[in-house]
This record gives structure tokens, C-alpha cells and sequence, in this order.
């Protein structure tokens, strides 16, 4: 991973990427919440309570937003440093 280069400790390092299930999850609630469905209604397709819903939904955005996030941060970081090897 290109956070390697920088030693940051674990702790600090974000969360792994979703998975391609994960993803699928996510693409699928975001489609339901596009086309206008209630919390209830999604939870009611997906078979779980909307609750749960709700808690993997937060949970889904919280570590794709902190991983793309990361991945910018470490990709201006990379920039900086080829710039300055030039």
C-alpha cells in the first residue's frame, strides 16, 4: 500500500477498502434511497431490521469516506515527494 513509504503506525492507517460485497451492499441501499425508499422499505428487501440497516449504512460511508480520504492524502503526499526528486 503507498501509506507504507510513510511509516505510519497501524493505528493510524485506515480501515481496509470495502469489500466487492460490501460494495455491492452499498450500491444496492444507494439505488433503493434514490428511487425514493423509506429506511423501512430497504430493511424489508434486505431482510434485517432498520436498525441494523441504518448501522452498516453509517458504518459503510464512515470507512469509504476515511479510506478515499487516506488514499487522496497519500497520493498528494506521493506527488510532493516525486516533485521534490525531480
Amino acid at each position: 500500500m503507498m501509506l507504507d513509504h510513510y511509516n505510519l503506525p497501524p493505528d493510524t492507517r485506515p480501515e481496509q477498502p470495502l469489500t466487492p460485497r460490501e460494495l455491492e451492499v452499498l450500491a444496492e441501499v444507494l439505488a433503493m434511497i434514490a428511487d425514493g425508499a423509506t429506511s423501512a422499505e430497504i430493511a424489508d428487501q434486505l431482510s434485517t431490521a432498520e436498525t441494523t440497516l441504518q448501522s452498516h449504512v453509517k458504518s459503510l460511508l464512515r470507512r469509504a469516506t476515511a479510506f478515499v480520504t487516506v488514499a487522496t492524502l497519500a497520493g498528494s503526499l506521493q506527488q510532493q515527494s516525486d516533485r521534490r526528486s525531480e
